[in-house]
């Protein structure tokens, strides 16, 4: 294979993979605070391993969700990995969001689970759910 004279030159600039980027740490951190570890800690789907969070997407990010606290749970990796392979058992829980869903409904299937006994800002469940703004 022939070498080539000069280094490659990008022909265009580099696009911004997610809106709004520069903040996702801010978010990250007040969904870590606000949930205390994985959300699927003890249930039926098996232990944590590993001490790995990730901020999980209620609305999938490829699909258009934002990156905000009320579209995220603190998940453990494994965890992460296995409402990604079951979507249907995760949508049942709460863990996924479908087009069209109000997001206090998903949080409500989120509480019914026995996942979350806060809404998305920390309030408790037995309140009414507050008020979201949805700014992208």
């Amino acid at each position: 294979m022939p070498r080539r004279k000069a280094p490659l030159r990008r022909s265009a600039p580099l696009r911004a993979q997610h809106r709004g980027r520069g903040n996702h740490d801010g978010v990250r951190a007040a969904v870590f605070g606000r949930d205390r570890g994985c959300r699927l800690q003890g249930s039926l789907w098996g232990t944590c391993f590993g001490v790995r969070q990730t901020a999980h997407h209620l609305w999938k990010a490829s699909q258009g969700g934002p990156y905000r606290v009320w579209n995220l749970v603190t998940l453990c990796a494994l965890h992460n990995d296995m409402v990604e392979d079951r979507p249907d058992d995760a949508h049942a829980l709460g863990l996924v969001m479908r087009r069209g869903e109000d997001p206090a409904s998903v949080w409500g299937r989120l509480q019914l689970a026995g996942i979350v006994d806060y809404w998305w800002e920390g309030s408790p469940a037995t309140s009414d759910p507050p008020i979201l703004v949805t700014t992208l």
